[in-house]
C-alpha cells in the first residue's frame, strides 16, 4: 500500500527539507477539518500506486485532501510536483477551491485561481504569475514576490490590532 495512515512524529524533514507550514486551524474549524480529512484519506483513489512523476506521489495525496476538506484554504507551493495529477479526469476546481484546473494526468495543465494565480503546467514543472502576491513563479525556484504567498490573504487589507492584556488581582 502506498498510502499509510498511522500515529508518528509529525512535520518531519523530507530529503533534508524542513516542513512549510500552509495550514493553521484551530477550534471548531480544526476539529471538522480532523474528521474531513480522515474521509478523504480512507476515499483516496491512489492509496495503492505510487509514481514520483507526474504522479500519483505525496503531493497528489495532499492535493487530494485539500480538494476533499473544505475547511482547508490551502495553495500548494508551485514546486510540488504531483499536485497537478488529478484523481477525476482532466478538470476539475483548484485544490483552495477558488479556481479552476485542467491538467493531462500531471503532465500537461492550466491553472487559474484567485487563490494559487495562474499557472501553467508542463511536464510537472510549473511557471505562473500570482497577482495577490504580486509574484511570479518559477519551475524549481518556487515563488518569488513582494507578498508572503502563504498569508491569510483574508487579512491582507485589514490594520494589525494591538490586543491589550489585563493583569487582574
Amino acid at each position: 500500500k502506498a498510502v499509510r495512515s498511522r500515529p508518528g512524529e509529525p512535520d518531519t524533514a523530507w530529503y533534508g527539507n524542513p516542513p512549510m507550514l500552509l495550514a493553521d486551524l484551530r477550534g471548531e474549524k480544526a476539529d471538522a477539518a480532523i474528521i474531513n480529512i480522515q474521509t478523504a484519506i480512507d476515499a483516496y483513489p491512489f492509496a495503492n500506486e505510487y509514481k514520483a512523476w507526474p504522479g500519483p506521489n505525496s503531493n497528489t495525496f495532499v492535493a487530494w485532501i485539500i480538494r476533499q476538506v473544505p475547511e482547508l484554504d490551502v495553495a500548494l507551493p508551485n514546486i510540488s510536483i504531483g499536485k497537478d495529477y488529478l484523481a477525476d479526469g482532466v478538470f476539475a476546481k483548484a485544490p483552495s477551491g477558488s479556481g479552476y484546473q485542467f491538467s493531462l494526468n500531471g503532465y500537461f495543465g492550466l491553472m487559474a485561481s484567485i487563490r494559487e494565480g495562474v499557472e501553467l503546467n508542463i511536464l510537472g514543472l510549473n511557471i505562473g504569475v500570482d497577482p495577490l502576491a504580486l509574484a511570479v513563479k518559477l519551475p524549481g525556484i518556487g515563488h518569488i514576490g513582494l507578498l508572503d504567498p502563504w498569508m491569510d490573504r483574508s487579512t491582507w487589507h485589514k490594520v494589525p490590532v494591538m490586543e491589550q492584556v489585563s493583569d487582574a488581582h
